[in-house]
């Protein structure tokens, strides 16, 4: 068995995640995959929370961005026919 840890930068957006796929399919047997968040989005987390708590209405915009980043993401790598059991 192989574990594959993929962090942030590798994932960051869809041209990014199909390379890594491909590099998973090319390897044989059983593999465990741990993804990290897309890349920069636990640093809008972060900053979201911070703003939400602080009463700031500004983390609406960055939870707007990162709504839109997975949206793209999923928009780039997930057939049409499939996405809306994901986006649901």
């Amino acid at each position: 068995m192989k574990v594959f840890k993929i962090g942030g930068t590798s994932v960051a957006n869809a041209e990014n995640i199909n390379k890594v796929v491909a590099i998973l399919q090319k390897e044989k047997g059983t593999k465990v995959v741990v993804v990290s968040a897309l890349g920069g989005i636990t640093d809008l987390l972060v900053e979201s929370m911070h703003w939400a708590a602080s009463g700031k209405p500004e983390y609406l915009n960055h939870l707007s961005t990162i709504e839109e980043r997975h949206l793209s993401v999923i928009k780039s790598c997930i057939p049409a026919t499939q996405q809306s059991g994901i986006i649901s």
